[in-house]
């Protein structure tokens, strides 16, 4: 590579993207496909099965449910990638396009494992006090919204 030639526009834009570059992303396509697929059919289970109506198996089908828009992502890319002659995008409509869905998945999955660690808490301190109240989707509801809430401000 010449010392003029900074950013990847400049060396691959006339040849196009280099094999080891598709195919890295065509293996990380294939894995996100795999857990897309594994993620939703976990979603769909808990939704038919009523024995797996548990606040627990309900925050996991949700951490499930929300971790497939993360890795919805790698199939934006691959039409990047697949894209004959336009293979580099701007940085504007790039981010505009693929970012939102992936914060969304990102954070809620994050506060979603928060919810299923306070969960599993609840249940070995309080196990009593959790079987009078299973039935209390308020307070998960409440918070998940406390955080999202907080964050507008």
């Amino acid at each position: 590579m010449s010392g003029n030639k900074k950013t990847l526009f400049d060396i691959y834009g006339d040849n196009g993207l280099p094999i080891d570059l598709v195919i890295l992303n065509v293996i990380r396509i294939v894995f996100s496909t795999f857990g897309i697929l594994f993620n939703a059919s976990l979603v769909f289970v808990t939704a038919k099965t009523k024995t797996l109506k548990s606040s627990c198996h309900l925050l996991i089908a949700f951490d499930c449910l929300v971790s497939s828009f993360y890795q919805i992502n790698s199939w934006l890319s691959i039409t990047v990638i697949f894209n004959a002659g336009n293979q580099f995008l701007q940085i504007r409509p790039c981010c505009l396009e693929m970012l939102p869905a992936f914060l969304f998945g990102f954070t809620a999955s994050f506060i979603s494992t928060y919810l299923i660690s306070f969960d599993r808490l609840l249940s070995v301190l309080f196990p009593m006090w959790l079987v009078y109240v299973s039935k209390a989707a308020a307070i998960y509801v409440a918070m998940y919204v406390s955080p999202s809430a907080s964050a507008k401000d």
